[in-house]
């Protein structure tokens, strides 16, 4: 089995390992190599299933990290759009203190 990377314990390398074993006593070429043989229905539908069931939870495993990216990015956005805020603010007192200082005598 070739690793393509996947972490061991992910239901998508589960699944690849899985589709791998299986299949090729399910599911074969004819001779004339232009249509497949089942040898098992019944064992071939169930594994699909499976594989649906396993494709499910490896997309919960990738939508994770995407709310959690989506998520700094909204704090991220927060705290530039505060800082800018707070830079218009700090130019507002500088501003003013210039103002006083010239009234001084």
């Amino acid at each position: 089995m070739v690793n393509l990377g996947f972490h061991l314990a992910s239901p998508l390398y589960t699944a690849l390992t899985k589709a791998s074993i299986i299949v090729f006593s399910i599911v074969s070429w004819s001779k004339a190599r232009n249509s497949f043989i089942f040898w098992d229905s019944h064992k071939f539908t169930s594994m699909v299933a499976s594989l649906k069931d396993d494709h499910g939870l490896a997309q919960s495993e990738l939508n994770f990290p995407c709310l959690k990216m989506k998520e700094c990015n909204s704090q991220i956005s927060s705290i530039l759009k505060e800082e800018r805020g707070n830079r218009v603010k700090f130019i507002m007192v500088l501003a003013n203190h210039a103002r006083i200082y010239r009234q001084v005598p």
